[in-house]
């Protein structure tokens, strides 16, 4: 509706009708005060000025007036009125006291054979009652001597005994591993001395010495061999020179954050190492060594698994996405190679 039709339908409108009007209409203009934006409608005439003491007194004068409620039960001083509240009991949780049995009744339980067990259950009413059997009755004893309890009402269950067989040693020959390395025995690619209970740090040491003078060996496994720092930093000086050494796993040894540096550190210059393994370490390593770790596998395109935990989500991502670059890297050299 344009504007010339809009004052034609005020035009013929009564004056009754356009003060009804202006009483509806806001121009909701936020720039205008509010006397300015809506008719005054009040009727009464103004009584003056705003006196703030005068209002406090009407207000104290218009409730003296109003009468207090009729109470029910009338007030008296320190006497409760209405329902008082009584907590309900709580159930007594089960005594967790040791039952302080005498030698002699301790004596004749431990002797007391299967059946008279059950027929004390039985004479104390419970219902069920797990008993142990050893191992070397037959299995029809055992058979039997359950029949004859369930039929008088106790359910007997045998536990038999689980034998976990220990890791193998290490049988590994410590001398005759060094023996080799110092001589660059060509015949020697992997060298696994994980969980060896004979090593220590004396014979640590001298391995990873030896380490220097071989150039065939591909895998070497020192996990959960106690390796420290000191350890950690002269491998360190190995993989910066060494040239044939693919797969290397620390796992599980006492190196801290500044053994770990050293070994994250020769990534930057070692091309060959293509797993490593960190995890696991006896001490917590901090949010530095995933940084220096995404900050060094940036430049390096050779490594292919990375074992550490991180706690970062930042180097972490970072690191997957280098991991993710170097496997595509190995696959299409790997191509390449086939076609060729």
């Amino acid at each position: 509706m344009s504007s010339s039709e809009d004052e034609v339908l005020l035009q013929q409108l009564s004056p009754e009708e356009l003060k009804q009007l202006g009483e509806y209409i806001d121009p909701e203009d936020c720039m205008l005060p509010a006397g300015y934006r809506q008719a005054n409608q009040t009727e009464k005439e103004p009584t003056g000025a705003y006196d703030r003491q005068h209002l406090i007194d009407y207000m104290k004068e218009e409730a003296g007036k109003l009468e207090d409620e009729e109470e029910i039960v009338p007030y008296q001083r320190n006497v409760k009125r209405g329902k008082v509240f009584v907590e309900k009991s709580k159930p007594k949780p089960p005594s967790s006291e040791i039952l302080d049995l005498s030698d002699d009744l301790l004596a004749v339980l431990d002797n007391a054979t299967d059946d008279e067990i059950a027929d004390l259950a039985s004479l104390i009413g419970v219902n069920s009652i797990v008993c142990y059997r050893d191992d070397s009755n037959s299995d029809n004893e055992a058979d039997e001597m359950a029949k004859d309890i369930r039929k008088k009402g106790i359910v007997k269950y045998t536990k038999s005994k689980v034998i976990v067989p220990d890791e193998p040693d290490n049988d590994t020959d410590i001398d005759e591993a060094i023996e080799m390395l110092k001589t660059n025995n060509p015949d020697l690619k992997v060298l696994n001395l994980n969980n060896h209970k004979e090593i220590n740090d004396a014979k640590l040491l001298e391995v990873i010495k030896a380490l220097s003078n071989h150039t065939t060996i591909k895998v070497i496994a020192l996990a959960n061999t106690n390796m420290r720092d000191v350890a950690a930093l002269d491998l360190n000086d190995v993989l910066k020179n060494n040239s044939s050494i693919e797969e290397l796993n620390l796992e599980s040894n006492h190196i801290t954050t500044a053994g770990l540096s050293a070994i994250v550190a020769s990534l930057a210059t070692n091309t060959t190492l293509k797993y490593l393994k960190l995890s696991n370490q006896s001490r917590p390593h901090g949010t530095r060594l995933e940084e220096k770790s995404a900050k060094i596998l940036e430049n390096n395109n050779t490594l292919l698994k990375f074992g550490l935990t991180f706690t970062s989500p930042g180097p972490r991502q970072l690191v997957h996405q280098y991991l993710l670059r170097n496997n595509d890297f190995a696959r299409i050299k790997r191509v390449a190679e086939d076609q060729d």
